[in-house]
């Protein structure tokens, strides 16, 4: 979808004294600024049109009256999108897809700009909310929607349908699954997996697995687009991927891309703040920011851990922000060990 052409023309239709003719609806919403400090009132709407059908805020327009004021570009340009991503995966789960832009419009002769997050409907649904704010804006346990113009806990009705939904989306999964295994015979069949970065099956009794080079795992994440139930034709169907020539064995080193255990990602982060992170410290940093979900943060082998890159960068920005808004680093330290300890004990 081009979220700069629809907003534009959405924006464009204004009444005779420049009060914007749409009001918030199921997937609009109006902000008049944006201020990072009100992330978990955002963050609340965020979840509701995740949970919903997706939808827009726009940072730019006072409700009431409904005025295009515009935003600051700079100052909305500026805005780290990783500390709005850690902002939510410390506060929902699962994962909230989401992205962003500022769009330019001519109101009456001048020039103004205007700020959206755009979101997208959950896949996988409900979104929980996982984590209260210590204004109150959010509940740990809840459940938001997004009804006609407002966003506010999932009544049963609406969140009855989701279970159902889902339910019968697995449902057709695994019949899907099922019918293609029965039709190729279980000897001919592979289990690509994704998060694992390998493909497995059997030659006789014998387990096989062929490591599958990172980029390429990447680019089946990111490109391939798998197909839909009832989508496939041969003629008229959905691009697909086709696998053609013979399989080549690569040089695949975990130890190049996930160079870190716990322990020495502790050092490096220990250097690299000027403070004193401990081997625990990490583990409950990895359990706060979800980094064992995907393989380009973690990967496990024989029961050891190991990090990329990009997983020390998550918990180096995410320490950061702690540094500049905590008073006590040691104290917020200790607060994070005590809980991860709690969620282990409670497992």
């Amino acid at each position: 979808m081009n979220h700069e052409q629809y907003l534009q023309d959405f924006l464009s239709e204004i009444d005779e004294r420049g009060y914007l003719k749409h009001r918030e609806g199921k997937k609009i919403e109006f902000k008049k600024s944006f201020s990072f400090g009100s992330m978990g009132r955002y963050s609340r709407t965020i979840a509701a049109f995740a949970n919903a059908e997706g939808g827009y805020l726009i940072f730019g327009v006072k409700n009431r009256p409904r005025q295009l004021v515009g935003i600051d570009k700079e100052k909305f340009d500026n805005l780290d999108p990783v500390k709005i991503t850690i902002f939510l995966n410390e506060h929902f789960s699962p994962e909230i897809k989401w992205e962003m832009g500022i769009i330019d419009l001519d109101i009456e002769g001048e020039q103004k700009k205007f700020g959206f997050i755009y979101v997208h409907s959950a896949e996988q649904k409900p979104i929980v909310c996982k984590k209260q704010t210590d204004s109150g804006e959010l509940r740990e346990g809840a459940i938001y929607y997004r009804y006609r113009g407002q966003s506010k806990e999932i009544r049963y009705e609406e969140l009855n349908l989701i279970i159902q939904e889902s339910i019968n989306k697995e449902r057709r999964k695994w019949m899907r699954l099922l019918e293609r295994i029965a039709a190729a015979g279980i000897d001919n069949v592979a289990i690509l997996d994704l998060t694992r970065q390998d493909l497995t099956f059997y030659k006789g009794n014998e387990k096989r697995v062929i490591l599958i080079d990172k980029d390429v795992v990447d680019q089946l994440k990111e490109k391939v687009m798998f197909i839909e139930e009832g989508k496939f034709s041969e003629k008229e169907g959905e691009p697909t991927l086709r696998l053609v020539g013979n399989v080549q064995p690569i040089d695949f080193d975990p130890n190049k891309t996930h160079p870190y255990s716990y322990k020495s990602m502790a050092e490096e982060i220990s250097q690299q703040l000027g403070i004193t992170i401990r081997q625990y410290d990490v583990q409950a940093l990895v359990e706060r920011l979800e980094l064992k979900k995907s393989s380009k943060y973690h990967l496990e082998a024989r029961g050891i851990h190991m990090f990329s890159d990009r997983a020390k960068h998550q918990i180096v920005s995410y320490l950061q922000k702690q540094i500049q808004d905590s008073q006590n680093m040691e104290s917020f330290l200790c607060g994070l060990r005590k809980e991860y300890f709690s969620k282990i004990r409670n497992r």
